[in-house]
């Protein structure tokens, strides 16, 4: 394990339960982070993703409730054409097994 995950690990980083060490660089965090299974690395973005600063829940609920409603019209009316989910995923796939 290398020094940027031990360290991490030691220096726990959680809101204002803990302190949060002023050695920690974003680029050790995201070490540590690549070194989890892709399951606690998607946990991990899902809790990042919930937890902006500015905004309060109720305000991104009603941002993503307008996306939403906006994309559904865009769909509906033509306007925009929807991929299905196994073409999509057929060509994610291609993308992530070339060279390139």
């Amino acid at each position: 394990m290398g020094s940027a995950t031990q360290s991490f690990m030691l220096n726990r980083l959680a809101s204002d339960r803990y302190p949060i060490p002023m050695n920690i660089s974003v680029e050790m965090i995201t070490d540590a982070a690549m070194s989890l299974s892709s399951d606690a690395r998607a946990l991990l973005a899902d809790r990042l993703t919930e937890s902006p600063d500015p905004l309060n829940d109720s305000d991104i609920r009603a941002a993503w409730a307008d996306e939403a409603l906006k994309r559904l019209s865009e769909v509906r009316s033509g306007k925009i054409k929807s991929i299905p989910a196994d073409e999509v995923l057929v060509r994610v796939r291609s993308l992530i097994s070339s060279p390139n």
